[in-house]
């Protein structure tokens, strides 16, 4: 699981490289992912609260950036305010997703290479 995660590139690609489609088909990956591995572990596991987490973590990133913006047409450009917004959430994303990941990689003794 952790070398899945280590693979996603939404966790961290530059902005200026990023393609917010391809952001919502990596968080659609993601939370697919979660939703598997926490159903195949016992739910009295250490595990299972750090799973929970990431897939809230996804799921809050989903909510903040509300109905208005639509990641399936959304372009760069650094004047546009959903840009921002998306920018914005997408750093929070990253940086409360890596201090769960690296925690977990630490605790299973795996080298995270991109995280």
């Amino acid at each position: 699981m952790l070398s899945f995660f280590d693979s996603r590139r939404v966790l961290y690609e530059g902005m200026d490289a990023e393609f917010p489609p391809r952001v919502l088909e990596s968080l659609d990956m993601i939370r697919a992912r979660l939703v598997q591995t926490r159903a195949a572990i016992n739910p009295d596991s250490d595990l299972f609260p750090v799973i929970y987490s990431l897939q809230a973590a996804v799921d809050r990133f989903l909510r903040n950036i509300g109905a208005s913006i639509d990641l399936r047409s959304l372009h760069c450009d650094s004047r546009d305010p959903k840009w921002l917004k998306f920018c914005n959430e997408l750093q929070k994303f990253r940086n409360e997703a890596a201090i769960i990941l690296r925690v977990l990689a630490g605790n299973a003794g795996y080298k995270l290479t991109y995280v």
